[in-house]
């Protein structure tokens, strides 16, 4: 049945263009990081990779890859579930920690451009309410943005006891937001015990609850002081902040027992979707949040690093959503913020 899917072509030679990056990329990065290299010795292997670099980022932000992600979740091609490269978190990490650590910025579809912001663009003061990027007062953040979710270690774990088919079609690890899956269930109020009973019918015998509730945990990474740094400074500024996440009763007990006093500080509110018994992206989810915040959808940031999430967030609700993580959503602000000082230094003139 793989073969009969019509872009497997492009699927697999996308997948081993990322397969050739992986290792020199991470070599790189430590070279970068441990300052082995000259600049000229850098500037080399940069541009080395950087052809390979853009195909992926392109693939990546194009709607060929959500048509091969669709197509993957609709079953049409089972070997879909082997390749890296569409499976979203693994790549967009990637893409992240290229841009982070080698300083080539990928084009998305939605990244927000300066060049509007130039005097010499005298069309940005004529039509500026239309071409600023968004007034905004509430700002909702998905889980992701705060951690990136192990999902490679967590996979390393389940594999002691578990075959791939089982991790990838019944636990659903490869796609945390995919319907059907225990973890989709456990996300929607599952209960724990229930979540490790049905993790056990299909793991190796004489595995116990601990070694699930041991692989489960590694789903979690940490949440950097730099994050909660930048919330406060949001709040300062006057942006009621919000949490929005597809969760699970054991991750939230973990998060809290370790940033409780953050977590009350930095949010207004906290919706989570084993609590609400609903995930993103369903639209019943975003519309009780949008109800229970009782903001103007228009006046709404929503920072989720999964695109279909964004994309559900903006067609059911209306909020503001191209921001993907911390980085966009600061760009966004700062670049807004820009705006207003151009606009009133040209109002002056």
């Amino acid at each position: 049945m793989g073969k009969n899917y019509k872009h497997i072509e492009r699927i697999e030679k996308m997948e081993k263009i990322l397969l050739t990056l992986v290792k020199p990329v991470y070599s790189l990065i430590e070279e970068i990081e441990e300052n082995k290299l000259s600049k000229e010795q850098l500037q080399r292997k940069k541009e080395k990779l950087l052809p390979q670099i853009k195909s992926l980022a392109a693939y990546y932000h194009s709607d060929e890859w959500q048509e091969d992600c669709n197509a993957k979740n609709r079953g049409l091609f089972p070997k879909a579930e082997s390749y890296s490269v569409l499976h979203e978190t693994e790549i967009y990490e990637f893409l992240d920690d290229i841009e982070e650590w080698i300083g080539y910025v990928y084009e998305a579809k939605h990244i927000s451009s300066r060049k509007d912001l130039t005097l010499e663009n005298s069309s940005f003061f004529t039509g500026y309410n239309e071409k600023k990027i968004v007034d905004a007062d509430n700002i909702i953040l998905d889980l992701g943005v705060l951690m990136k979710p192990d999902i490679s270690r967590c996979r390393d774990v389940f594999c002691r006891f578990m075959d791939d088919r089982s991790i990838y079609q019944v636990l659903g690890l490869n796609n945390p937001n995919q319907k059907g899956t225990l973890i989709d269930a456990y996300n929607r109020g599952m209960r724990t015990e229930t979540f490790i009973q049905e993790v056990l019918k299909h793991s190796k015998s004489g595995t116990s609850k601990m070694d699930v509730i041991f692989a489960w945990n590694n789903f979690l990474s940490d949440i950097p002081d730099l994050i909660w740094e930048q919330i406060k400074d949001l709040r300062s500024k006057g942006y009621r902040m919000f949490l929005l996440a597809n969760t699970n009763s054991r991750h939230w007990f973990d998060i809290g027992m370790r940033y409780s006093p953050h977590i009350e500080e930095n949010f207004d509110d906290i919706f989570l979707s084993y609590e609400m018994h609903c995930c993103k992206p369903d639209e019943r989810i975003f519309k009780e949040v949008d109800l229970a915040i009782g903001a103007d959808p228009k006046r709404t940031i929503y920072v989720d690093e999964t695109t279909v999430n964004r994309e559900a967030a903006e067609r059911y609700v209306g909020w503001h959503s191209n921001c993907w993580n911390m980085k966009s959503l600061l760009m966004e602000i700062e670049a807004n913020e820009l705006a207003d000082m151009i606009v009133t230094m040209y109002k002056k003139l």
